[in-house]
C-alpha cells in the first residue's frame, strides 16, 4: 500500500520540519503558546545524555524519511518490518512527551505538540493499516495475497 507511506511520509515530514523549527530557534522565543515553549525547552527532559531531543528527532525523523523513501523505490520486506518498528517506537515516544507536556510540566510547546502529534498520527495510520489486515479486511488481490508492493 504506497499511498500509506506517501502519507505517513508527509507526516513525519512535518515532524521533521518542526524539530529543525525547535532546534534552530531555542534560543528566539519563535514558539510562543501561552509564553511556556520555554519551559518545556528548558526543563530537565529536553536533554537525553545532554544532546536536545528536538536534535534526536531531527536525526530519527531524517532516518525514517529515508527509509520510506527507499521502501517506496525499493519495496523489501525487510525494510518494512524496520519502518514498523520505528514508527512504533516514534508513536511511543511522541506520547510519552505530550504526556510529559501536560501532566509533568504543565507547559505547552507549539512546535514540539506538531511534531509528535504529526509522529501519532502516523503511527495511528500504520496501526489502523495493521488491524485491517489482522481482520481480513485489506484488498486481496488473485493469488490471496496483499495487493500492496510493501507487504
Amino acid at each position: 500500500m504506497k499511498k500509506k507511506y506517501y502519507i505517513i511520509g508527509f507526516f513525519i515530514l512535518i515532524a521533521l520540519v518542526s524539530s529543525v523549527i525547535i532546534f534552530t530557534t531555542r534560543s528566539s522565543g519563535v514558539c510562543v503558546v501561552n509564553g511556556s515553549c520555554s519551559t518545556v525547552q528548558n526543563s530537565k527532559y529536553s536533554q537525553i545524555f545532554g544532546i536536545d531531543t528536538s536534535l534526536f528527532g531531527i536525526f530519527s525523523f531524517s532516518i525514517l524519511l529515508m527509509l520510506i523513501i527507499f521502501s517506496l523505490k525499493v519495496p523489501i520486506r525487510f525494510n518494512k518490518k524496520i519502518l514498523d518498528f520505528m514508527i512504533f517506537t516514534g508513536g511511543i515516544i511522541a506520547l510519552y512527551f505530550i504526556l510529559l507536556q501536560f501532566f509533568i510540566l504543565q507547559a505547552y510547546c507549539f512546535y514540539c505538540l506538531i511534531a509528535d502529534f504529526s509522529m501519532l498520527i502516523a503511527f495511528g495510520i500504520n496501526f489502523l493499516d495493521k488491524k485491517i489486515i489482522l481482520f481480513g479486511n485489506g484488498k486481496k488481490n488473485s493469488t490471496g495475497s496483499r495487493s500492496d508492493n510493501l507487504s
